[in-house]
């Protein structure tokens, strides 16, 4: 009994050891990040001052200007600020007062005019101090837009990629319209098939997507119901290793950096849908003698036997199993191909296209 308490501390020590050495590898790629966003400032900033005729007038201009200093002259568009909350200033809530600043060619400019403490005892009443009237000065460095954009973009990804998903494969049980998002508080799950999906993974994060994936491994009905409304915080700070805060702080330095967010082509993801439906179909059809030459080219595709995706096919009590043994092997045979990612504004334009043919 004293040898085995002791091997169980002693496995105890070793995963505690590694889940420490793997948060501190983790901590070291956040640091090389904001080391190499402050070194991107740095060089910016020692740029010679932009005038204002110099101001980037296209989209593909601005991420050469980002962070340089800028002077401008204009008159401010008072009626106009807007204020972005969840905006902390040592440990404080708050708000940034936004204010656009009309230049002489009647064009203008978002200026950050400066931070406002939120009251604590009214949290609708939000009190600045106006900006001042006629034309004014202002020099300041060029920002990028809020974090919120990169958000915008990937959920309008998400929501077309869900919609061309449910036009070739689609689920009577989660018809369209319906979401991407299964997530925390917006997912409720009956006890019968929690029980029998084996309970809540043990997972370090992301768990509520974890026990989405064993659900609709025993195929479980999973409606994305667009009627569930969840709101959230936009803090960048979270509780957990990886979640929407982390999330958002990871756009929120892409956008910094003047990055844009790579995703999967589109083909890609159109080829996967049709080859899940193809299976599906195969699969409702199993009690029937089977036609190997329909498996054969649907075996070629995910790179195993025909034989193999027979096995399965006949083994498998779900068909979430079925296409969850099938999907990991295509998965693994096109990352040997090392597929091509686009930008997330070109494949909201492509599934668009997609979309409308």
């Amino acid at each position: 009994m004293l040898k085995l308490r002791s091997a169980i501390v002693l496995l105890a020590a070793i995963a505690a050891a590694m889940l420490t050495a793997r948060l501190g590898l983790w901590q070291l790629d956040r640091a090389a990040q904001k080391t190499a966003l402050q070194q991107t400032l740095q060089q910016q900033r020692a740029l010679p001052h932009l005038l204002q005729a110099q101001l980037a007038r296209e989209a593909a201009d601005v991420p050469a200007q980002l962070h340089r200093i800028v002077r401008l002259q204009g008159r401010w568009l008072a009626a106009h600020t807007v204020f972005l909350e969840n905006r902390q200033m040592n440990g404080q809530p708050g708000f940034y007062a936004v204010t656009p600043l009309q230049l002489n060619d009647g064009s203008a400019v978002l200026v950050q005019r400066g931070w406002v403490p939120r009251d604590l005892m009214d949290r609708t009443r939000v009190v600045a101090p106006p900006p001042p009237d006629g034309v004014v000065q202002v020099a300041g460095r060029i920002a990028p837009g809020p974090a919120r954009l990169p958000h915008l973009r990937d959920t309008t990804y998400r929501h077309l990629l869900t919609k061309v998903e449910a036009a070739i494969d689609p689920q009577p049980h989660d018809p369209w319209p319906c979401h991407h998002q299964h997530f925390g508080a917006s997912l409720a799950v009956t006890c019968q098939a929690y029980l029998r999906a084996g309970r809540l993974p043990v997972v370090r994060y992301l768990e509520d997507d974890a026990l989405v994936q064993a659900l609709q491994r025993i195929d479980a009905r999973v409606r994305k119901s667009p009627a569930v409304r969840v709101y959230t915080s936009a803090r960048l700070q979270g509780r957990v290793e990886v979640g929407l805060s982390w999330q958002l702080q990871q756009w929120a330095n892409q956008n910094e950096m003047g990055g844009s967010q790579q995703v999967e082509d589109p083909l890609l993801s159109i080829t996967r849908f049709r080859l899940r439906r193809n299976l599906r179909q195969a699969w409702q059809q199993r009690q029937k003698p089977l036609d190997m030459t329909r498996l054969a080219p649907l075996a070629q595709q995910i790179g195993v036997s025909t034989n193999w995706l027979q096995t399965q096919l006949t083994g498998c009590l779900y068909f979430g199993h079925y296409w969850e043994l099938a999907h990991n092997q295509f998965s693994a045979t096109i990352s040997k191909a090392k597929p091509a990612t686009v930008s997330i504004t070109d494949a909201i334009a492509e599934l668009r296209t997609w979309l409308r043919g």
